[in-house]
């Protein structure tokens, strides 16, 4: 049996050399299979190489993608699994974090206490004393400059002497009419030493007073030193020396 190879009819008459359709060369029906087998194909434009997997219709075989799909479906669940794991690092890491702070502020821990340097009775005392003897020395100062008799009063002792350089001396009640009638528009002393011996205190220092006299304002610059005594309790002035 004969085929042509152009137009596909077959002849069963092997004696048969030409296609009485188109002419065409006939060729062996089993010689013209194997050619179609071992024959490239072009496909589009593009020739392909004979394949042993070429179906009896000549049509090609597709390849096979599995290889390819596994591939692909191994590296995403790759990715899936390396993106849940670093999210749950951070979600664990946070956790802690947040734990550590709720637990720190739930309890908190002591803070560190400096352990206050113990001082003995005698230091207690003496440092108690000269801070009383200071705020008689503040008030004393304050009632001159508003001129409160009343308040000097009070902290001035019965045998009080002011003496002024070089010599001259006022008692108490002449010092307290000084100070009603001396207008001060400023008065600033400064303590530079303080002595206490039992119910007896010193206190030196200077300082600077601005006066209205009748010529106008004055400064006055002076040194001092007053000396108090501790009665029923409290202290008072008994002496003040001011040099000038």
């Amino acid at each position: 049996m004969k085929i042509c190879p152009k137009c596909n009819q077959t002849y069963s008459d092997d004696t048969q050399n030409f296609c009485l359709q188109d002419g065409s060369t006939l060729s062996r029906l089993n010689q013209t299979a194997d050619s179609r087998i071992e024959a490239p194909t072009i496909i589009h434009g593009e020739k392909v190489t004979a394949d042993p997997h070429i179906t009896g219709h000549g049509t090609v075989a597709q390849p096979d993608n599995t290889n390819k799909n596994y591939v692909f479906k191994l590296i995403g669940a790759a990715l899936v699994l390396f993106l849940v794991l670093v999210l749950g690092i951070s979600l664990a890491v946070n956790f802690y974090q947040l734990k550590d702070y709720f637990i720190s502020i739930l309890n908190p821990e002591p803070s560190p206490t400096t352990p206050t340097p113990q001082s003995s009775p005698s230091e207690t005392n003496e440092a108690k004393e000269k801070r009383a003897v200071v705020a008689v020395m503040e008030k004393g100062a304050d009632a001159i400059l508003k001129r409160d008799v009343d308040a000097l009063d009070d902290i001035l002792a019965e045998e009080y002497v002011e003496t002024y350089s070089p010599g001259q001396s006022f008692s108490r009640s002449q010092a307290l009419t000084l100070v009603a009638t001396i207008q001060r528009k400023s008065l600033d002393n400064t303590i530079n030493r303080i002595e206490i011996e039992g119910n007896r205190a010193t206190v030196s220092g200077r300082g600077v007073s601005r006066v209205v006299e009748l010529l106008g304002e004055q400064t006055y610059r002076y040194q001092f030193e007053t000396e108090l005594k501790k009665r029923d309790g409290r202290w008072q002035v008994t002496r003040t020396f001011i040099k000038y």
